[in-house]
């Protein structure tokens, strides 16, 4: 079995931490998801206003998205889960993929 071209992995190793990224290459892509999402957030929030920009218009479908699957599997006296399982879809997706 072939393994996959790990971009983030080899960027590592440029700077010197090829032996981490090697051993641990999903905290790696936990880090890059945190990143984009931290940076998505930022760009959406910087110019909040009644009429959403294209930023704004994408965080709020994922946001929507996870919160109608919370919904979906827990009833709506589980919406209360919607946080929490926000965080750790968010969290795991990257170790699974």
């Amino acid at each position: 079995m072939e393994h996959p071209y790990l971009f983030f992995v080899k960027l590592f190793e440029l700077i010197g931490l090829g032996h981490f990224a090697h051993s641990y290459p999903y905290i790696v892509y936990s880090w890059v998801v945190m990143i984009i999402l931290i940076v998505l957030g930022f760009l959406a929030s910087k110019s909040v206003s009644l009429v959403p920009t294209k930023v704004q218009n994408v965080m709020e479908i994922i946001v929507s998205a996870l919160e109608e699957f919370t919904i979906d599997i827990t009833g709506e006296e589980g919406r209360w889960l919607f946080p929490f399982s926000g965080r750790f879809f968010f969290i795991f997706l990257p170790a699974t993929s």
